[in-house]
């Protein structure tokens, strides 16, 4: 049996400040079988079993309706070398949600993953020096988050290489860190990771990222462009969601001063149209 956790949206940005607790949890817990058939599921709300996923039920009232999609995916490995992930297709069926007949137990998110992967950390970082150096460059909070999640390294990493790409050709240093430049790069990157992996997945990794600290004034900065960036990708149509398209739009928010810069070690000043190279 496999089990698959699903927070709702809304869990994570109200847990945002605050430790993730599983007594406070909202969402989902799906079960598939050996064949990854669809078996049951469970509704749970502030850590509490409040509805159960499956057919529809017998002398008893249905109050809701709930589709179960799986994005399918798939790589090609040869040599111990393997291609990225590439999505293949979507199936989707729809079972009943009932209530619960009992509050239940408070679920336990520990060591429990959000889908299938394709091999441990080890394997992926076995690829090249080239993985194993970004991942020395890691904060511990995310080396923990990818070894629970190791399917979204490549895609981290990925995003990560655009960001300093990006941000060499239009401020000509992807490294400097109280500048206007840095302010795209960090905008850049969590636009892009979500249009790779989606926005709440790129909000967790954006947190880890900072360590999950949010007090100090630097932490500040870059929440703010990694939030602005991820409500950027939002805001674009289902056409527009590409990396020309995002880049035009970070491009655009830092010009307006929609972005972030530490001017000192305690003034932090909206971003502007200079110091760009190109």
């Amino acid at each position: 049996m496999e089990r698959r956790i699903i927070a709702d949206d809304d869990y994570y940005y109200k847990k945002k400040k605050n430790k993730i607790d599983a007594a406070d949890f909202d969402g989902y817990a799906y079960f598939f079988d050996q064949n990854e058939k669809f078996v049951t599921g469970l509704v749970y709300e502030n850590g509490k079993i409040v509805g159960t996923i499956g057919a529809a039920p017998k002398n008893a009232k249905v109050t809701a309706q709930i589709q179960v999609c799986t994005d399918w995916y798939s790589r090609t490995c040869r040599g111990g070398i393997c291609t990225d992930y590439e999505y293949t297709h979507t199936t989707c069926e729809t079972y009943y949600v009932d209530s619960a007949s009992s509050a239940g137990s408070t679920i336990s998110l520990v060591g429990i993953s959000g889908g299938s992967g394709g091999g441990t950390i080890a394997d992926i970082l076995s690829i090249s020096n080239d993985l194993r150096e970004q991942w020395n460059r890691l904060t511990q909070a995310e080396r923990d988050y990818f070894t629970l999640k190791p399917w979204l390294l490549l895609d981290a990493f990925s995003a990560q290489k655009r960001a300093e790409m990006a941000t060499e050709y239009f401020y000509c240093n992807a490294y400097a860190d109280e500048t206007i430049g840095n302010a795209f790069k960090h905008t850049f990157w969590s636009a892009t990771l979500a249009m790779l992996v989606g926005p709440r997945t790129a909000l967790e990794m954006t947190d880890a990222h900072e360590s999950n600290d949010f007090t100090n004034l630097r932490s500040q900065m870059d929440l703010h462009n990694n939030d602005l960036g991820i409500n950027i990708y939002k805001s674009l149509s289902l056409s527009n969601r590409n990396e020309a398209k995002i880049t035009e739009e970070v491009l655009k928010a830092i010009a307006l001063g929609k972005g972030r810069y530490m001017t000192s070690s305690t003034t932090l000043a909206p971003t502007d149209g200079t110091t760009r190279c190109k």
